[in-house]
């Protein structure tokens, strides 16, 4: 059938413009590395990010105006920031929505919860007064330690967000 299975690899690595201080020598440069990755023949890639400081090695021919790196390293023991690009579809973008729509519910189920509501005895008042409580009771503000924000707080999106 002619199917060959591989792997997308494309890679491009960027540097900030070179200050030379001499013909030749050593010096550090940050260097931004995008390589654009799939894991399978038939997925989309995603692009890595990447930064990493290096040692080069150079020598300048100041007639020719050629510049030679000799060596290039990255220095052992630096950090090296990495991170990914991914594609946004539909489906996370529906995900933040439905979290949305959870977290308001719970804070609305959390401002209810503080109110209170008396029921007070309806053989004692006339009919009218009976309707009007029914439609529309009389609410006092009490707390309640039933259910408190920090139930919702724990693992939540704001709580991971603002930690």
């Amino acid at each position: 059938m002619g199917y060959i299975p591989g792997r997308v690899n494309a890679d491009m690595r960027l540097t900030p413009p070179l200050v030379l201080a001499n013909a030749s020598g050593m010096t550090m440069l940050t260097m931004y590395r995008f390589a654009a990755r799939a894991f399978c023949t038939g997925c989309t890639p995603v692009v890595e990010l990447g930064l990493d400081t290096c040692t080069i090695a150079y020598s300048f021919n100041d007639t020719t105006k050629l510049l030679d790196i000799e060596s290039s390293h990255a220095i052992y023991g630096q950090t090296h920031a990495l991170g990914i690009l991914f594609e946004r579809g539909w489906s996370p973008v529906l995900s933040l929505y439905v979290r949305l729509v959870c977290v308001l519910l719970v804070v609305a189920i959390h401002a209810v919860s503080q109110r209170t509501v008396q029921w007070p005895d309806t053989n004692t008042k006339t009919w009218r007064r009976w309707l009007v409580n029914l439609v529309s009771p009389s609410q006092y503000l009490q707390p309640c330690r039933a259910f408190e924000l920090s139930d919702i707080c724990f693992n939540s999106d704001v709580y991971v967000l603002l930690y």
